[in-house]
């Protein structure tokens, strides 16, 4: 059974009454410039789409998270404003923390759904949504609406197509940088140049200070996981985001890149994280004292 959809989005599986789930595929067939779109340029290249197409494409990136209004406020960090001190325009920008009483907030974990290009055996090319148990099971109308939010078009089939689903995947979501290049100065120029990123609320010092210590190799997050930033050392990975609201994840080094493609809780849940520093007032020290203990040292300047 096949079915074609170019409506905005579906409200409810209803439609798909008639397929099985175990064997349903969803996807578009590559007709222009569907896979540039996506950054997805190679037979078996597997991406998680950008946050800029959509609030879909936001949540299944990203997360997201609402007021839990059944329990008492508490004072939270709701922002970080920047500012010339003593109206010297010509000081150094500094930084400082907004706290206000809101209501706990329940964080929503992504949907994590990622895309695979794939080919038939006359070469014709086809994106594919990458559909696991649990994204059968639980995520099914998300996984329509982010093609049909992405591309205004999904085909869904659950007959067997002539298709190669390779098993020589290649995940485009990281981007390893030339030696000599910092991290914050790449995300600094990505901003800079970004029009629509320019009044973003981040904080590259963040990354300068990790950038004092003795890494080997930096990788910074493409497409569904931009704003991060992967910083190798000899025993440990830690991943820091430049931007408000998010923590420090301090990982094992080995399969470094596999364990970012889980959802933060799932790291937590597995036992995978050897630390979380939260970026409250006196982070840089609580995050000084967790590298002293794993043997991480200051970066000697020449």
């Amino acid at each position: 059974m096949k079915l074609v959809l170019n409506n905005k989005r579906i409200n409810s599986i209803k439609i798909l009454e008639k397929f099985n789930i175990e064997k349903i595929k969803i996807g578009i067939p590559v007709k222009n410039d569907e896979a540039r779109k996506v950054c997805l340029t190679n037979v078996g290249d597997v991406v998680l789409p950008d946050a800029k197409f959509g609030p879909l494409s936001k949540k299944n990136a990203n997360g997201y998270s609402y007021a839990d209004k059944t329990k008492q406020k508490e004072m939270r960090y709701v922002n970080t404003i920047r500012f010339h001190p003593y109206g010297n325009d010509n000081a150094d920008e500094i930084y400082k923390d907004i706290y206000r009483l809101c209501y706990p907030k329940i964080e929503v974990p992504p949907y994590e759904i990622s895309l695979q290009l794939t080919s038939n055996s006359r070469s014709e090319l086809f994106i594919y949504a990458v559909l696991t148990k649990q994204i059968r099971d639980n995520f099914i109308k998300e996984a329509i609406n982010l093609l049909l939010e992405i591309f205004g078009i999904c085909v869904i089939t659950d007959e067997d197509i002539d298709v190669n689903f390779t098993n020589k995947t290649n995940w485009c979501n990281w981007v390893i940088l030339p030696p000599g290049e910092k991290p914050s100065d790449y995300l600094k120029n990505f901003y800079n140049n970004n029009s629509s990123k320019k009044n973003m609320d981040f904080d590259l010092e963040r990354l300068k200070y990790i950038e004092s210590f003795n890494y080997i190799s930096d990788s910074v997050g493409i497409n569904g996981f931009r704003g991060y930033t992967a910083f190798i050392f000899e025993k440990y990975c830690v991943f820091e985001c430049a931007t408000y609201g998010n923590a420090i994840y301090i990982v094992e080094r080995e399969n470094w890149e596999e364990l970012s493609k889980r959802t933060k809780k799932e790291l937590i849940v597995e036992g995978k994280v050897v630390a979380k520093i939260e970026h409250k007032e006196f982070w840089k020290e609580s995050l000084k004292k967790e590298f002293k203990k794993l043997g991480i040292t200051r970066r000697v300047e020449v």
